[in-house]
Formats: structure tokens, C-alpha cells, sequence
């Protein structure tokens, strides 16, 4: 008898695309890298994905030219692209161009005996996160409403230290509520989070947490100071079983896109 396919879901995060389309960071052109991960994406994924996730940092400008470019990039999977905010995108245009096309930015998605649930770190001028209480009460809402399903929580920023001092202090600033409230209910499977432009797993709560690569810089870890990683960008790839297992791992460019910057102080 044949198993039933997983779900297959991609995160692409921390794009960081400008209006500019020359627009560089430390050494990486932001479309040119964007568009070799999508690329990635598409010789690996076309026809087996089921939705992809977009988890922040969207934009580096805020710009309404650079969220039409994602959105005018990622239509052709033909799947639907689900978008939250990071602490560099701007809240207002983002909400005035999505959802656009593929773009969506439902806060709850059902997938069989799954469910996925998004939520909203940003703070307005600020680079660490937080889910307020409307967020935190949200996600409760959801977990209460289908207690049968698997849950998977996403958001932007870090809920837990990464091994990055200088990064460990603008995560989520609420992270001990978030897991107080967490630990009431069984039935959340797994953290999906961004922010930290690396590939990171760890559990808490005897709950995975994974964080992608970002498509443009990556961020060293194990340091007190900022400093970048030298590995190419890529995506975290997902699948969701019937039976309640979940797979991921990380897929990257072969090369890293751009020049490599090895005294980058931060940007």
C-alpha cells in the first residue's frame, strides 16, 4: 500500500531585499543571492512543495518596490507564499502590498493532522522581538481550537540563545513567557524562527527548534562580536508525515554569492 506524501514545506528567510537592485550588504549583492536561492529552490522543489514560508526580513529598506519583487519572484512556484514580519521589514507597507499574487499573510494554516500558526515579533524601531499579549493570546486560541493536531509555531526572532553574545540580546524579549505558556500544551510539535542568518537546531522543552539559513549574509556562531560565516546561503526544507513526523534539513548554493567580508563589524 503506498504511504501518503508528506507535506512539503519550504522557509526562505532574512532576504533583505532593497528597492536598489544593486544593493549590496557586506560584500552580497541582496537580489543576486535572493535569486540563486530561488533558483535552488525551484531545481529542487518545483512540483513536490506544498507552500512556502517567509519568515521576515523581508525587505532591508522597507520598501514597497522590494516586497513586489518577492512576491513578482515567487509567484511562478505557483504555491502559496506566507509572509511575516522581521525587525528590518515595515509593518504598514507591507500590509498595504500583501496579499499580493502567491503572498498571503493568513496567521493560521491546517494541513491534515497538522496545523501551522504565525505570529507577529516585530516591534516598531526596535531590533529584538516580542509577542505581545494579542500574539500570545492568539496562539493559544489555536492550540485550544484544534488540540488533536500537531502545531508548529512560527515567528521571526530567536526564543532561545543561538551561542552568539552579541546576537543573544536581541531575540525574543519574552522568550520565558512564550515557553511558560507552551508547556500547557501538548500538542505543540515543533519552533520555526529566523533572525539569526544561520542553520540552527535545538530543543527546549523537548520541542525541535529550527532556524534557516539566511538567502544573503550569514551570521557567525560561537563569537562575543558580530562577524559573518563563510557558507553559502540557502533555505530549510520540511516535511510534515500523516503520522506526525517531521523531517527538515538545509539545502545551500554551491558557492557563496558575492565577496566575502571578513572584517565586517555589522551592518
Amino acid at each position: 500500500m503506498t504511504q501518503p506524501r508528506p507535506y512539503r514545506i519550504i522557509q526562505i528567510s532574512d532576504t533583505h531585499i532593497a528597492a536598489n537592485p544593486e544593493r549590496a550588504l557586506l560584500g552580497v549583492t541582496l537580489r543576486t543571492s535572493f535569486n540563486a536561492v530561488v533558483e535552488l529552490v525551484r531545481q529542487h522543489e518545483l512540483n513536490q512543495m506544498d507552500l512556502i514560508l517567509l519568515t521576515g526580513d523581508i525587505s532591508h529598506d522597507g520598501s514597497e518596490t522590494s516586497y513586489l519583487y518577492a512576491a513578482n519572484t515567487l509567484k511562478s512556484f505557483n504555491v502559496p507564499v506566507y509572509a511575516i514580519l522581521g525587525n528590518h521589514d515595515d509593518a504598514l507597507t507591507m500590509a498595504s502590498v500583501y496579499p499580493c499574487h502567491t503572498m498571503r499573510t493568513d496567521k493560521q494554516i491546517i494541513l491534515g493532522p497538522w496545523q501551522i500558526i504565525l505570529l507577529n515579533s516585530h516591534v516598531p524601531g526596535q531590533v529584538h522581538g516580542l509577542l505581545n499579549e494579542q500574539e500570545l493570546e492568539y496562539m493559544e486560541h489555536c492550540l485550544q481550537q484544534y488540540p488533536d493536531k500537531q502545531a508548529i509555531i512560527v515567528f521571526h526572532h530567536h526564543p532561545l540563545p543561538v551561542g552568539s553574545q552579541w546576537l543573544d540580546k536581541l531575540g525574543l524579549i519574552n522568550a520565558r513567557a512564550f515557553w511558560r505558556i507552551i508547556s500547557n500544551y501538548a500538542n505543540v510539535h515543533t519552533v520555526l524562527f529566523a533572525h539569526v542568518h544561520m542553520a540552527f537546531q535545538h530543543h527546549v522543552q523537548q520541542i525541535p527548534c529550527y532556524s534557516p539559513p539566511s538567502t544573503c549574509i550569514q551570521f557567525k556562531r560561537g563569537v562575543v562580536h558580530f562577524a559573518l560565516d563563510h557558507v553559502p546561503p540557502g533555505y530549510r526544507w520540511i516535511n510534515l508525515h500523516p503520522n506526525g513526523q517531521l523531517e527538515t534539513d538545509i539545502r545551500r548554493t554551491e558557492h557563496y554569492i558575492g565577496v566575502f567580508d571578513r572584517d565586517a563589524k555589522g551592518y
